[in-house]
């Protein structure tokens, strides 16, 4: 479920670039469009200088207390859950770069909604080189309410998902777009999927929410954004709230439930994470031995010089499947056990294969002959 968008990537590296030149004019600048016009309206005028504070917010911890305390205990440390989405780089180069434009402003019952979009007022629409059209970044709404006469920030989460179909099955919890009929298969072996993990792990996990979207921009809905740029995808995994959303319609991702259930009690960096969630749950609809296939085909033997150039794309199929194959010969060598010494791994790759070797007391090379023994019987079957 994470798609990189490369030709986001692209524009924002040439453009930050361009920008780190520029740090010394940073402020909290920000345009309201003429139908937010705040002059006689104190009220939207507090909204919007409340907003613009929080977007601007550097520290964690104050972030926080901008928000509604009911979507903190719900959604936990995912509780504003546009942001990761949005801020891909630190607040004070992003909006730098694309300064919120306040589109518009408005009381529905109790909740005020801010529309802004994230805009660089610096360019036109370039009509040669569309790649680099990222005008705007993104639109999001949220909603904002005042509680003891002081604002908070609230997600638009149930309200947009209102009249959506809810579905118990087994310890998922399925909010259903209305448009899609439920896949009672698909549902049945993700609750059959998740009752094995916790029994090879001996997990007594809490409820999982599952959310199935048409479209990705559905999804980007969901989570806050009325036009779906920055952070695009087809699937999003929130692993404090406890919650997938699905862009694609799908009912059953047994690599995001494996995320959800494991890493909280593993904790591991980025390269384990995805190896144990591969190993036993696969990824990009194939499985763990359908993803040795096409690794055994494409990078057999391995060593120390193709383990570097797997894992200088960190996110690469490839890479998933390398750390797969680790985790395959340690559950196979030293049980459930074994992969639960893996706790609190370092993230970068290099020194993952470091802590791992210390771990269980084997030298690289070694642990390249035995993944590569392992492709072998593999390819023998």
């Amino acid at each position: 479920m994470k798609h990189l968008l490369y030709h986001i990537l692209f524009v924002l590296t040439i453009s930050f670039n361009c920008l780190a030149q520029n740090k010394a004019t940073y402020s909290k600048e920000f345009y309201l469009h003429s139908i937010a016009d705040t002059v006689g309206k104190t009220q939207h005028k507090d909204v919007v200088d409340f907003w613009v504070n929080y977007l601007y917010e550097e520290n964690d911890s104050v972030r926080q207390k901008y928000w509604l305390d009911t979507d903190i205990k719900r959604f936990g440390n995912d509780y504003s859950l546009f942001y990761n989405s949005l801020f891909q780089y630190p607040p004070n180069t992003l909006l730098n770069y694309f300064k919120p434009y306040i589109l518009s402003i408005y009381l529905d019952d109790t909740t005020y909604h801010i529309v802004t979009a994230f805009m660089n007022f610096n360019f036109a629409p370039n009509d040669t080189s569309i790649v680099q059209n990222s005008n705007p970044f993104a639109i999001t709404e949220i909603g904002v309410v005042k509680k003891n006469n002081e604002f908070y920030l609230s997600n638009l989460f149930d309200e947009r998902t209102q009249k959506w179909v809810k579905v118990k099955m087994g310890k998922i919890r399925y909010i259903i777009d209305p448009l899609i009929a439920p896949n009672e298969t698909e549902m049945l072996d993700a609750t059959k999927f998740i009752d094995n993990l916790s029994n090879i792990f001996s997990l007594e996990s809490d409820s999982i929410t599952y959310v199935v979207c048409k479209t990705p921009q559905n999804l980007g809905y969901l989570i806050g954004f009325n036009f779906f740029f920055s952070g695009f995808t087809t699937g999003k995994t929130f692993i404090s709230a406890r919650m997938i959303v699905s862009g694609k319609g799908s009912f059953n991702y047994p690599h995001e439930l494996t995320h959800i259930l494991i890493d909280p009690i593993l904790n591991s960096g980025n390269f384990i994470s995805e190896g144990i969630a591969t190993y036993f749950g696969g990824s990009a609809n194939k499985t763990y031995k359908q993803l040795l296939q096409e690794f055994y085909k494409n990078h057999y033997p391995i060593s120390a010089d193709t383990f570097n150039t797997i894992t200088a794309y960190a996110n690469s199929p490839a890479s998933y499947t390398l750390s797969a194959l680790i985790i395959d010969i340690i559950y196979n060598k030293y049980g459930i056990q074994g992969v639960l010494k893996l706790k609190k791994s370092p993230d970068k790759p290099k020194n993952c294969l470091k802590h791992i070797c210390v771990t269980f007391d084997i030298n690289e090379n070694n642990l390249f002959k035995l993944i590569n023994e392992l492709l072998i019987n593999f390819a023998e079957k």
